[in-house]
Parts: structure tokens; C-alpha cells; sequence
């Protein structure tokens, strides 16, 4: 008898950890990925909702980058197939390849300019901190 209530509990506060962890907080899905990091950081909600809307803003601008894997393999792919191995095929890949992580470059800039600006000097502190000891690459991993 008094083990039907030991497994009852441990149920209860099973479910109770489920729903918290899964329906509760910040944590959910791919949507709340970053929420641990902020978490962490102790932002607020109005310096998380500029975190996330730049870190939105340059995902969107790195989403186009991946049709390039596909055109560098047909790029690669006709100098190849040619007679002679093309070289100029290449080197226009590269420029363009150039061209798009300038501008990836500079998008990164003012991401980071953005999120400097929405946060405070301790937050600023806690971030550093954070990057520099490797500790925000665990964060944001599938494997936390």
C-alpha cells in the first residue's frame, strides 16, 4: 500500500516536471532556441525582443547562402566535365562567394551592434564572459 503512493507521487511530480519544462517558461521548440542563453544573460523582455528580431533579421539574411551550396556543385561540376579543367568557372564562383560573405560580414556587424545597443553593462559583462570561455556554443547546442 504504501508504494502505490510512493509510485502515485513520483507520477504526480513527474508530470508536474514534464509541463513545466515542455509547456512552461521559454523553452519551447526550435522557435525558443536561444531562451537558455537568455536566460543566463538575465535579459528583460524588451532586450530580448531586440536580441531575437536581429538574430531573426540575420537569419533571413543567411537563408539564401544555402542555394549556394548547389550552385557551387554545378559550378564545380561543368569545369570539371569540360575538355580542359576551367578555371574561370571557379574564379567567378569565388568572387561571388566573395561578394555574399562581405555582405554576410557586414550583416554580422550590425547584428552585433544591435544586440550591444539593447543590452546594459552587466548583461554586456555576462555575454563577454560567456564567449570567451566557450560556454555559449554549449548553450545554444541540441546537447546543452
Amino acid at each position: 500500500m504504501f508504494g502505490f503512493f510512493v509510485g502515485t507521487a513520483c507520477l504526480i511530480g513527474l508530470f508536474v516536471t514534464m509541463k513545466r519544462h515542455r509547456y512552461g517558461g521559454r523553452c519551447r521548440g526550435r522557435r525558443f532556441a536561444g531562451a537558455h542563453l537568455f536566460d543566463e544573460l538575465g535579459l528583460n523582455e524588451e532586450q530580448e525582443r531586440a536580441v531575437r528580431q536581429r538574430m531573426r533579421h540575420f537569419r533571413d539574411k543567411v537563408r539564401p547562402l544555402r542555394d549556394e551550396k548547389e550552385r557551387l556543385a554545378r559550378d564545380l561540376a561543368t569545369a570539371i566535365r569540360s575538355e580542359h579543367f576551367d578555371e574561370n568557372v571557379l574564379g567567378e564562383t569565388f568572387v561571388r562567394h566573395d561578394d555574399l560573405l562581405r555582405e554576410l560580414r557586414l550583416e554580422f556587424v550590425e547584428m552585433m551592434a544591435h544586440v550591444h545597443e539593447a543590452l546594459d553593462q552587466r548583461t554586456r559583462e555576462k555575454l563577454a564572459a560567456l564567449l570567451e570561455s566557450g560556454r555559449i556554443q554549449r548553450m545554444t547546442g541540441p546537447y546543452r
